[in-house]
């Protein structure tokens, strides 16, 4: 459909950090200030990490007060006086849940991301399962709902019915990028795993996995974990644990110095792993659960493991990690895609000829 001139997006996430969802909002309104005839700002709390990291992006910030009857008028304001077009929620947050009908009763369109529309099997929370709820709500409002998986797009068109439904493979993380990759394998190599540790990540698959890789070849392996599971973890040869909090240039610098990002998931809607992985060109290994494979192109990309044992994960990192010719070619691929299909400009100029 024909885009309105002279649209203003306002990216709304009251998240105080801004982990996965957060950082999405932020990618997509730099991509949308690249757009023709388009303005982005970000609302978000205030003196909250998620505002420092947006101005330290240079975009223009609305931050709003933590406490809800302060916060709700401020925003009720903001919307008045800003009049956006459109406003995108990057991922549900139950602390904007209650704020939605003020954006219903404006004259702005409102755009929803989802990333997953079900709990994990066995792992689900009772803030989780509201959380869905508010979902399925809040979805059957939006004028567009955008999934970042054809797997997570099946399941919200099940759960959600939405009026408009856009899939787009999530897109890959650049912002904390500050320079180019190392395009050959390391002497030894390092596999890197970084996030929760609950028992969907897969954690001692990769573990197994490792064990058994280490008999075959020299490797190093970085988890960046929680410190009750760097103490469950105890002194393993070549595990090296980083408890500490990253910053996102941190983060982007762990995984720069890493040779493949593993993702030994049991199961996953898609990966905001995989997404700052390929932002930088490290190539991933992932189970084959859920939208991984769509996000990580079988020796394209990376390595897609045969089957869900420890030894075919093995066998997968293996494949990347002592392929010295091949490798090369997976960090272009990734950087590749980066700059083109799975960029947020282009998933920004997606998401706007998808508004009904």
């Amino acid at each position: 459909m024909p885009r309105a001139p002279n649209q203003r997006v306002l990216i709304w996430s009251l998240k105080a950090q801004p982990g996965g969802g957060g950082l999405c909002g932020l990618e997509l309104a730099r991509a949308l200030n690249a757009q023709p005839g388009v303005t982005a700002s970000v609302c978000c709390l205030a003196d909250s990490a998620m505002e420092r990291l947006a101005q330290s992006m240079h975009l223009t910030v609305h931050g709003l007060p933590p406490a809800f009857l302060q916060s709700r008028r401020a925003f009720a304001v903001l919307l008045d006086e800003l009049r956006p077009t459109l406003v995108v929620n990057p991922m549900l947050s139950l602390r904007q849940t209650p704020l939605l009908p003020l954006v219903l009763r404006s004259t702005a369109r409102y755009a929803l991301m989802i990333h997953e529309s079900r709990g994990r099997p066995g792992n689900s929370t009772l803030a989780e399962r509201v959380g869905f709820v508010a979902q399925r709500w809040e979805g059957a409002h939006a004028d567009l709902c955008v999934a970042l998986s054809e797997h997570t797009a099946a399941q919200v068109a099940k759960d959600v019915s939405p009026s408009c439904l856009l899939t787009r493979v999530h897109p890959a993380f650049t912002a904390a990028v500050e320079k180019s990759p190392a395009a050959a394998l390391a002497t030894p190599p390092r596999i890197l795993f970084f996030g929760r540790s609950n028992a969907s990540k897969g954690l001692d698959r990769l573990l197994a996995a490792f064990a058994h890789l280490r008999k075959q070849i020299a490797v190093e392996l970085d988890l960046c974990v929680s410190e009750a599971t760097a103490r469950d973890l105890g002194q393993r040869e070549g595990v090296h644990c980083q408890t500490d909090f990253l910053s996102e240039q941190a983060l982007e610098a762990r995984i720069q110095a890493a040779d493949v990002v593993a993702l030994p998931y049991e199961n996953a809607t898609q990966s905001g792993v995989a997404a700052r992985a390929m932002g930088v060109g490290c190539p991933c290994v992932a189970t084959p659960v859920g939208g991984l494979p769509e996000q990580v192109l079988h020796e394209r990309t990376g390595r897609v493991a045969r089957d869900m044992t420890p030894e075919a994960f093995a066998n997968a990192l293996r494949s990347v990690l002592t392929d010295t010719t091949g490798y090369p070619a997976l960090v272009q691929e990734n950087l590749a895609l980066a700059a083109g299909e799975r960029s947020w400009r282009a998933f920004a100029r997606a998401l706007l000829e998808a508004l009904p």
